[in-house]
């Protein structure tokens, strides 16, 4: 009886760590991209940047009387 009970004791701890294993960690980090420098990506970045302000902007004059 006592092999019984650690055999199921053994296999519930393998296949816990396999369970574990097999989760994959979702990362909220961006992709790297090494083909542009920082010089471009910060360019890149500034003009979305600029785009969205202008979007901004226009949304408040239609709501309040700037």
């Amino acid at each position: 009886m006592e092999k019984l009970i650690c055999l199921c004791i053994l296999f519930i701890v393998i296949s816990s760590f396999s369970f574990a294993q097999q989760t994959k960690t979702v990362s909220s980090y961006g992709p790297i991209n090494q083909e542009l420098s920082f010089e471009q990506i910060k360019t890149e970045r500034l003009k979305v940047k600029a785009d969205r302000a202008v979007e901004h902007k226009a949304l408040l004059n239609t709501q309040f009387d700037l």
